[in-house]
């Protein structure tokens, strides 16, 4: 494995921490984890485009969802 920084890039905080948990309970380097991750990620997800549509009911100054 050629462990070199391509790039460097920002993760969530929350991001991060879930990956050192991960790899402190496996005994493996964090950049393994994030490198794994991102492996699978890429490889298994499934992006659905989703149409949202929000709509506010007002009845006189109160809104009613």
């Amino acid at each position: 494995m050629n462990n070199v920084a391509e790039k460097v890039t920002r993760i969530d905080g929350d991001a991060y921490e879930a990956a050192v948990a991960f790899a402190s309970e496996h005994d493996l380097k964090i950049s393994r984890v994030v490198s794994m991750a991102v492996r699978y990620f890429t490889e298994n997800a499934e992006i659905k485009e989703v149409d949202v549509k929000a709509e506010k009911f007002c009845i006189g100054d109160k809104v009613v969802d």
